[in-house]
């Protein structure tokens, strides 16, 4: 996410066009792996095999791709205000504005 904060700042419609490119790739990976795991659900109960550890499994994978998530993005919450809080380097230098 910050590629694409410093790439919005330098162009805008560019850091907006890469970030939906990746929107879309990371979609697109997702889906594949969720079709992945119905297709070894499918199969398992195909083969009347016990699908139990397979669902449980998937279910804590799941789960923990959820908790990092939330850690990325209070990780980039953090960094965010950080960088707006920060005094600007050029002004504190003495070097900005009037």
């Amino acid at each position: 996410m910050r590629d694409y904060e410093l790439q919005e700042g330098k162009g805008g419609a560019k850091g907006q066009k890469r970030m939906l490119v990746i929107l879309n790739k990371a979609m697109e990976e997702e889906s594949h792996k969720e079709e992945e795991k119905q297709d070894e659900f499918q199969d398992l109960q195909k083969e009347g095999q016990d699908t139990t550890s397979v669902f449980l499994r998937t279910k804590r994978v799941t789960k923990l791709d959820d908790d990092m998530q939330e850690e990325e993005a209070e990780d980039e919450e953090s960094w965010s205000e950080e960088w707006w809080l920060s005094p600007d380097p050029v002004e504190s230098l003495g070097y900005g504005g009037e």
